[in-house]
């Protein structure tokens, strides 16, 4: 088997200001993935003309009648108008687009594999799913795209999509074959698997009442997929509609909306294989190129798709316009010999197309099926992105960050400082009083940290609503009780190291201060945290919340700067009698 190299395109739609100036639109595409230069590097968004695109889908389906009314699907002759409209197709693509699929495909051919082609629509770009993309021809290298490796799948871009990656293979397949009295027979296509009659493993319901045969079938639960032959119809006075058998073997015509409504009900078909043609009379084709692409997108086929993957069907094939009995028969029964080989569904459509062409000599026909699946909306953050910003980035998280940060830098520029202080010189004592000072902050700043408590004292106290200051008031005069006893603790370890004899240098002293002071901060956080315990002691001290006055404003200095002079002031005193002793 030869290597598959990916490609991703990637679209959506949007609105721009037309020269008269209204709004157009304007599709995008981008290039998600591409072997060879630029691997991986998505490229600047260019527009993809929808005038363009009209005229394209109108002359493949105007083509398509056209050769099936004379009978003439073979001939290289007749190949030739598809090799234009897919030229075509590949010019009206970005000249970036143009030249990344060149050089993958060079890519890829010196590397001894094919192209992996995906289409991945926005839902604002459904417009575009039944544009026929299997027609996709390089016009330098002389072959269709969709005739190698796997092909090209389209992709729905559904935020409904399974994120699981596992291959889709079918196990169980329901197949059903609808075909009413007043309508052509399906006699050519009986000829061909899968079939009643056919060896296969399908399960087949045909005779009156198709829908109801279905739904009884389905509320067993046994199937993964359902494969559905019968007549279908489009055009300008109707959508797209299948062929169904009613209760008396006439026709009942079945929209795809309804189709969709009712798979929605069973989750676990997750493949469908819609082997229905438009082989009625189909108006659309005589209509104007602006006529015809105001139609609902289920007027034709193709279009169709996108309701069904809605539903919740992961992948679905289906005849994006006419297509022979004989064609459709070869192509389905390809395209199971295939999987029962254990290829992948995008691969046993593509052998299936150069089935039809190569035995059948049809040049036409192995165009019209086309594969569509789900896949879940690309992620535009990694997990540890939205972690960060769902856990991380929301002000109580940021508000503690910033904080601790502050409290890192200040623990570590103080220590500096401090540490260049021989405490049982006092001489030197006269740096102290501003990096005591600035070590208030160090409480102050650990109360803001802590958020413990604040819901009981905002029920409490009526906070709600109100500003941070009450909340850090409150904490504070617990963080305040708790530091005081840190720094008691840190001058008498200070004490305890002098009185000893010893006489640490600079860089042991900075590493005791630094131990020191990352204790305080620590006793304050305690302290914070024990906010709602401590309201007692609060309300008996006789504190007051701080509402601006003057008398609280004082205290409020007193509380910043008390702790670590008034074990300074004791230390002093010890000093001044213990040296003049």
């Amino acid at each position: 088997m030869s290597k598959l190299f990916p490609v991703i395109l990637q679209f959506h739609k949007q609105s721009v200001n037309a020269p008269d100036g209204g709004l157009t639109a304007h599709y995008q595409v981008q290039v998600v993935r591409a072997p060879g230069q630029g691997w991986g590097g998505p490229m600047l968004t260019t527009g993809l003309d929808a005038n363009q695109i009209r005229a394209l889908r109108a002359a493949y389906r105007g083509f398509l009648v056209r050769q099936q009314a004379r009978g003439e699907v073979a001939g290289e002759w007749t190949s030739f108008p598809l090799q234009q409209l897919g030229d075509e197709l590949f010019t009206a693509l970005p000249e970036s687009v143009q030249a990344r699929l060149q050089q993958a495909q060079g890519y890829a051919v010196a590397r001894g594999g094919h192209l992996q082609i995906t289409l991945s629509f926005d839902p604002s770009a459904t417009g575009l799913l039944d544009l026929p993309w299997e027609l996709l021809h390089d016009p330098h290298g002389r072959f269709f795209y969709t005739l190698r490796g796997e092909g090209i799948t389209r992709n729905l871009l559904l935020p409904t999509a399974p994120q699981t990656g596992a291959p889709l293979l079918p196990k169980a397949t329901l197949g059903c074959w609808a075909e009413p009295a007043g309508l052509e027979a399906l006699a050519e296509r009986r000829r061909f698997a899968p079939a009643p009659g056919h060896a296969g493993g399908f399960t087949w319901l045909q005779g009156p009442d198709s829908l109801g045969q279905v739904q009884r079938a389905l509320e067993t639960g046994a199937y993964d997929s359902l494969h559905l032959v019968a007549h279908g119809r489009t055009g300008s006075a109707w959508d797209f509609a299948i062929a169904l058998e009613d209760g008396y073997g006439r026709a009942h015509w079945f929209g795809p909306q309804q189709l969709s409504l009712l798979l929605s009900h069973y989750p676990a078909i997750r493949f469908v294989y819609l082997d229905v043609c438009a082989a009625g009379d189909n108006q659309a084709i005589g209509l104007a190129v602006e006529e015809a692409d105001a139609m609902p997108p289920t007027a034709a086929p193709g279009g169709a798709a996108g309701q069904l993957l809605g539903a919740g069907v992961t992948a679905v094939v289906m005849m994006q316009d006419r297509i022979s009995q004989a064609a459709a028969g070869q192509m389905a029964e390809r395209f199971y010999q295939e999987l029962a080989e254990g290829h992948t569904v995008a691969a046993a459509m593509t052998a299936a197309r150069r089935a039809v062409q190569l035995q059948q000599g049809d040049v036409i026909h192995w165009s019209v099926p086309a594969l569509y699946r789900q896949q879940p909306t690309p992620q535009t953050t990694s997990k540890l992105a939205d972690w960060v910003l769902d856990k991380v980035a929301t002000p109580p998280v940021l508000g503690g960050l910033f904080a601790g940060l502050a409290l890192a830098v200040l623990v570590g520029h103080l220590s500096f400082k401090l540490g260049q202080t021989r405490l049982n010189v006092l001489s030197e004592w006269v740096r102290l009083p501003p990096l005591l000072a600035a070590c208030a902050l160090l409480p102050l700043l650990a109360a803001v940290m802590t958020r413990a408590g604040q819901n009981q004292l905002a029920e409490k106290y009526g906070y709600h609503g109100r500003s941070w200051l009450p909340f850090l008031w409150h904490k504070y005069f617990s963080a305040f009780v708790w530091a005081m006893m840190a720094w008691w603790l840190l001058w008498f370890i200070w004490w305890g190291i002098y009185a000893s004899g010893l006489a640490p240098g600079p860089a042991a002293r900075q590493v005791l201060w630094a131990a020191g002071l990352t204790g305080v901060a620590l006793a304050a956080h305690i302290g914070a945290r024990q906010a709602i315990r401590q309201d007692l002691l609060f309300r008996r001290v006789g504190f007051s919340l701080y509402h601006g006055g003057l008398v609280d404003a004082l205290l409020l200095l007193f509380l910043l700067l008390a702790p670590p002079f008034l074990p300074l002031l004791a230390w002093l005193l010890w000093q001044s009698v213990w040296q003049s002793v």
